[in-house]
């Protein structure tokens, strides 16, 4: 009788605890900067606190825009299945009509602290967007990426960086971390925000719950001892 009250006790607490649940994390950046080719050059990030970052590309010069944001606060296990960064711009691209603008970006394993070096470092493709317009400021960028790269960097930092293969006079301007900091505009900083699955522990078994598993284990035990008598 003990052995099949505990049977069912088991099976259900095990059924219960492994089931998954899903949870959504809204990050801000621990550091962003826009990286130019004349800063690789000199070896330091030249604009990293002003307040925006610029994605362009002209002749013989290019600025990356480079942001890097902290996984720690995820549990290990959790697998990662939606991700969006969503950026605001800080003013309309006024500097050529043609759209949609393209851009690509990709994630790479981050240190969280922005350096010349992730200019250029070895990255995987996350996104190949563009943006359809001019935009004025404030307006929102949403872009969705590729979300099974980020399952692998939980725990440390994913850096996503930002860069455009347009040749010509033409940019994207986006708030900063550094962006609340300046009180000549009301923008929000970037955001990612990352979907997660996770498989919490039997002793997160609800209450109410267990409690029902509790009284089917007792009503089974009692229906086997009147069979019994």
């Amino acid at each position: 009788m003990k052995s099949l009250a505990s049977t069912v006790l088991t099976a259900g607490l095990l059924s219960v605890g492994s089931a998954a649940f899903a949870a959504t994390v809204s990050l801000t950046p621990t550091a962003d900067a826009g990286i130019t080719t004349q800063d690789v050059s000199l070896g330091f990030v030249g604009n990293q606190l002003i307040g925006d970052v610029s994605v362009v590309a002209t002749r013989g010069s290019e600025q990356r825009g480079v942001f890097e944001f902290d996984l720690s606060g995820i549990s290990p296990g959790a697998t990662i299945t939606g991700a969006t960064l969503t950026l605001e711009q800080v003013q309309p691209n006024g500097f050529s009509p043609l759209y949609p603008y393209p851009l690509e970006i990709v994630a790479y394993a981050a240190d969280g602290v922005v350096t010349v070096d992730d200019f250029g470092r070895s990255a995987t493709s996350v996104a190949s967007t563009s943006i359809p317009d001019a935009g004025d400021v404030g307006t929102v960028r949403a872009f969705d990426l590729d979300a099974s790269f980020f399952t692998s960097l939980i725990g440390g930092f994913v850096g996503l960086r930002l860069s455009t293969e347009f040749q010509g006079n033409r940019q994207m301007s986006f708030a900063s971390l550094e962006i609340v900091n300046n009180p000549r505009f009301t923008l929000n900083p970037p955001k990612l925000e990352l979907t997660y699955s996770d498989a919490p522990p039997v002793s997160q078994v609800p209450l109410p719950a267990s409690g029902l598993l509790v009284l089917s284990a007792l009503a089974l035990l009692g229906l086997r001892r009147k069979r019994l008598v």
